[in-house]
């Protein structure tokens, strides 16, 4: 969950008065984990340090402007990139999964573990007229995937997903620059991201998307805080 205070109230013990009562419903359901995001400004960073919670990762909102984007992009060498198709349906679950990992493996946790993750994802790749999917292959195997939903004139980013042993070698670059593509050809002016980083440093999906030409739009700082019962 989140918190917003009016600024006019800042440091007037609003916030105090609202993460306690929150805290305290949560503790009466049984809560054994709470995890708050705000933006990453210290009025609301330290409120929540007063009670207990603990800055855990930041998340990062990166925008890439489509319509500023002059040239299709080449593509690298020995990567294939399609749409999906009905025949990955039942193989897509499997590697969305694995190429979350280890990076979003809390992420993973928060669906019930990584079986229950599958089985849920399943119906995320069916095709729709506003949900674009795309796969890599190398030598004929599917070793990625990418993916983005419409909105308007924007699109939302679900991320560059390569299976672990597949990494550094391309793939992700090549989806990055797929979906960019694809964005133009639909004329679309905006794609936007959320996605994780480190308090001290950059994930590797971020350092992505920022040398494809994205831009950090907003960061938040996620907290954690553990209850006892």
């Amino acid at each position: 969950w989140d918190l917003a205070v009016l600024r006019e109230f800042w440091g007037k013990g609003v916030e105090d008065a609202l993460i306690s009562k929150a805290v305290g419903l949560l503790s009466e359901k049984g809560a054994k984990l709470i995890r708050a995001h705000t933006f990453s400004i210290k009025y609301y960073v330290s409120a929540y340090k007063r009670h207990g919670f603990k800055p855990v990762r930041r998340i990062l909102r990166i925008i890439w402007d489509i319509q500023g984007m002059k040239t299709e992009l080449p593509l690298e060498v020995g990567v294939q990139v399609r749409n999906v198709g009905p025949d990955d349906l039942d193989l897509l679950p499997n590697v969305f999964v694995e190429s979350l990992r280890p990076y979003w493996d809390w992420w993973i946790e928060d669906y019930g573990g990584k079986e229950r993750l599958k089985e849920v994802s399943r119906a995320w790749f069916n095709p729709s007229n506003d949900l674009v999917w795309l796969v890599a292959e190398r030598k004929g195997k599917v070793v990625g995937l990418t993916g983005f939903h419409v909105k308007g004139r924007e699109a939302y980013f679900f991320g560059v997903m390569v299976l672990p042993e597949h990494r550094l070698k391309g793939v992700g670059w090549t989806l990055m620059k797929s979906a960019l593509n694809r964005l133009r050809q639909l004329e679309l002016e905006r794609l936007i991201v959320y996605t994780m980083a480190y308090l001290d440093h950059l994930a590797p999906g971020a350092l992505l998307y920022l040398k494809s030409g994205g831009k950090i739009e907003a960061e938040y700082i996620q907290l954690e805080r553990k209850l006892s019962h």
